[in-house]
């Protein structure tokens, strides 16, 4: 429990001095995400890649039937105050600051998967579903960096990165967890299943909306030399990235 108090503090203040500082450092933000993402998926990945319970699909020899058990040790324990520390302060921070619709249920869905499978034990799915949201994640921030430092180049590789990472992690991936979930009847009762399939299913089809986003963005590019930063944490969109690189402001 330190560690969560500890770090779900720490990470409120940085976000707070961060935003104080927007207006001046508009890029503080992204860095502050992208080294949290790039942090805590090398963390959690080598954190758990050694456990006979460990995915095959994700480098493990793990099978479905391993993933269900609830015995765990203080490592995920830690990486799971790690997780709710984090999703708590972004929670609060979108509550404070304001956000679009999708990401308050994204991240009122996501704190009720740690919570609930902390509660039932299937800590070890939760750290498949943060790991499959984090690695993407990296990638998310890139653009937005990207974008902020009025690179184009950098905006395209990392619009690549993107939809490569989030089609193999969290689309393709993730559906086969809840696949798998759904067919778990062996292990785990009817009503966990069913709560289990529901929360994820919901991150799924947010995940295919910003998909689909990510491709009308790249479609706007295309056709009209120009696109829109469809941000997470800005209703307004405030950015657009124009063919020569050079981000201005939507009217």
């Amino acid at each position: 429990m330190w560690l969560f108090v500890i770090s779900c503090s720490i990470l409120m203040s940085a976000r707070v001095q961060i935003e104080r500082l927007a207006t001046k450092y508009p890029f503080g933000i992204m860095l502050f995400k992208l080294a949290w993402f790039v942090f805590i998926s090398i963390y959690e990945y080598n954190s758990c890649k050694g456990y006979n319970w460990w995915p095959k699909y994700l480098g493990g020899e793990g099978d479905i039937a391993s993933l269900f058990e609830t015995t765990e040790n203080s490592s995920i324990l830690h990486l799971y105050e790690l997780q709710f520390a984090y999703h708590l302060h972004s929670t609060i921070h979108a509550a404070l600051y304001g956000a679009k619709l999708e990401m308050h249920v994204h991240h009122y869905v996501t704190l009720a998967l740690i919570i609930a499978s902390y509660y039932y034990g299937y800590m070890r799915i939760g750290v498949v579903v943060t790991l499959l949201h984090d690695v993407p994640d990296i990638s998310t921030t890139m653009i937005k960096l990207s974008m902020s430092i009025n690179n184009i180049y950098a905006t395209l590789f990392s619009l690549a990165c993107l939809l490569s990472s989030w089609a193999f992690f969290r689309i393709y991936l993730l559906s086969k967890l809840i696949l798998s979930i759904i067919d778990a009847h062996d292990y785990v009762s009817l009503q966990r299943r069913v709560s289990f399939s529901f929360l994820l299913g919901t991150l799924f089809l947010l995940h295919c909306f910003w998909y689909s986003m990510f491709l009308k963005m790249v479609y706007n590019y295309k056709t009209k030399g120009k696109t829109k930063d469809i941000s997470e944490a800005d209703p307004n969109d405030r950015y657009t990235i124009t063919s020569k690189g050079k981000p201005v402001k939507s009217q």
